[in-house]
């Protein structure tokens, strides 16, 4: 069972791989929030691998998450106007799975069309569609955080990049970018950069740069 002070203005879920909840029901918390949450600005997920991945040694599947794609699409439209900031962190190895939970991204889309959204925040997940990805950043951003996200292929390529760059180039409201394992070159920098006046803090950590 989760317990979340309906007064907050953060629905916060951290269900780490040592947490001992047997069913994680993300879906109906969402529903909740929105319903029961008059003051919700804020969203913060993290959802450990052991929530996510299927038993691979058994061969049974993992039914200790509910997620979907339908429940984050209903959530967004309830809360359209009033959401400040959506996080949504997964442990490692998740990618396939989170794109099912997910639509391949879809269920982001709406985000770029709330006005008072200010942060975005992903770590782990999954896109096939750079176009999703890019269709999901909202232009009033001031955080954006981006960090393991994979595509359709193994690594990021460069039309793909390309398009990331350009979208970001427009964000000219960031003060803090976070693009963790991506394939930015020093060429792609000086394309940005110039452009996100603001920015105050970057991070490209990972194994495209330390």
């Amino acid at each position: 069972t989760l317990f979340f002070n309906l007064d907050s203005d953060t629905l916060k879920i951290s269900a780490s791989d040592e947490c001992e909840i047997k069913h994680l029901d993300i879906d109906e918390a969402l529903s909740i929030a929105a319903d029961h949450m008059p003051n919700l600005k804020a969203v913060q997920i993290y959802i450990g691998q052991t929530f996510i991945l299927s038993d691979h040694f058994s061969g049974r599947s993992n039914d200790r998450l509910q997620l979907s794609s339908i429940a984050l699409m209903v959530f967004f439209g309830k809360v359209l106007t009033k959401l400040e900031s959506f996080s949504l962190h997964v442990g490692d190895c998740c990618w396939d799975e989170m794109k099912k939970m997910t639509d391949n991204g879809r269920a982001f889309v709406s985000l770029a069309a709330m006005p008072s959204l200010k942060k975005f925040s992903l770590n782990g997940l999954s896109f096939d569609d750079i176009a999703v990805l890019t269709s999901s950043l909202n232009p009033n951003l001031k955080f954006l955080e981006l960090d393991y996200i994979r595509t359709i292929s193994p690594t990021w390529c460069i039309p793909e990049v390309q398009a990331l760059v350009g979208k970001l180039s427009q964000l000219t409201g960031l003060v803090s970018l976070s693009l963790s394992d991506h394939g930015l070159t020093d060429d792609d920098l000086k394309h940005m950069l110039p452009c996100l006046t603001n920015l105050r803090n970057l991070n490209i950590s990972g194994r495209f740069g330390q």
